[in-house]
């Protein structure tokens, strides 16, 4: 038995507090209500949210809540400016908080470090500027951007100063990013053409790979990349508009799609816990929770009217 957090992105949403058995079942227990969070991110007994857009305010918001012994939230913080709009992604790790926001183009250390990206991609509707997605920080210490504007990956010091990008496909929009089990490879889910850029990983002596089609080649509607996890020796990467989590074999540099979980509308986020994958249907407003024991997913159970899921994290 676990606890898990899923973020509701609604005005009347917040953030779902559930647990989550160790066969499957999930429930939830309380809600923390607040306007729009976007992403969580928790680090020790502190968990921390992004609000898209709270008090009437044009920018986003970072706030945190200090995690009760039962798993419950407590002691609200401060609202703090995430200086762009639409804050979309953060990560923390050994105090430091970096949140990107994706129409203002930037990634910033928190409270104040910026750096703001330039350039566009071939999509017009899509890359007219810089979007930056998703921030990590890597097993070498760099601090990781995905920007979807600009088909890039930038890579940063704990300080924000740019040290290299890596380059996926012209128009395929890269969102979030994933590593190998064993850190020697970089696995770019990419949004704009659903797909995932895989790379030899070495800092800045990364080289592209190849990527590779998640979505089934006779899928006529539309169809979006979106998040991905690695585990047990496979990429998982969902996609919105198929409703469905593409699964490959990974061997070395190279991946093999090997099926799909069928999902709810717009699978919009998921991670894994343990051998549980927790599929977050942003359209659907359900929860759904599958076993990854064995060759192929089995659906355990599921959760509704939770409005507009984005994140879950434990």
């Amino acid at each position: 038995m676990r606890n898990i957090y899923i973020a509701s992105c609604d005005e009347e949403g917040g953030i779902y507090l559930c647990t989550l058995s160790d066969d499957g079942k999930i429930t939830v227990r309380e809600k923390t209500e607040l306007d729009r969070p976007m992403f969580l991110a928790r680090e020790n007994d502190k968990i921390f949210v992004l609000l898209r857009a709270p008090e009437g305010r044009k920018n986003s918001a970072l706030a945190s809540f200090n995690v009760k012994s039962d798993g419950g939230l407590c002691n609200m913080s401060a609202l703090y400016d995430t200086h762009g709009v639409v804050a979309c992604h953060l990560t923390v790790d050994s105090g430091d908080v970096y949140v990107v926001n994706y129409l203002s183009g930037n990634v910033v250390k928190m409270p104040d470090t910026i750096d703001t990206h330039e350039g566009k991609g071939p999509n017009e509707k899509r890359q007219e500027m810089p979007h930056t997605h998703f921030v990590t920080v890597t097993p070498d210490n760099f601090v990781a951007v995905t920007d979807l504007g600009t088909d890039s990956v930038y890579f940063y010091d704990r300080d924000l100063k740019f040290k290299f990008r890596l380059l996926v496909p012209a128009g395929y929009g890269a969102r979030h990013l994933a590593f190998s089990e064993n850190k020697k490879y970089l696995y770019v889910a990419n949004e704009l053409v659903s797909s995932v850029s895989v790379f030899s990983y070495d800092g800045e002596n990364s080289k592209y790979l190849a990527t590779y089609k998640a979505a089934p080649d006779d899928f006529e509607g539309n169809n979006l990349g979106s998040a991905i996890r690695v585990h047990g020796g496979r990429v998982y990467m969902s996609n919105r508009g198929h409703d469905s989590i593409a699964v490959f074999e990974s061997g070395g540099g190279k991946l093999a799609l090997s099926g799909y979980i069928k999902t709810g509308r717009t699978p919009r986020d998921f991670n894994i816990f343990g051998d549980l994958l927790v599929c977050l249907n942003m359209d659907s407003d359900s929860a759904e929770v599958f076993s990854l024991k064995g060759d192929k997913a089995e659906k355990l159970s599921e959760i509704n009217g939770i409005k507009a899921p984005l994140c879950v994290i434990d």
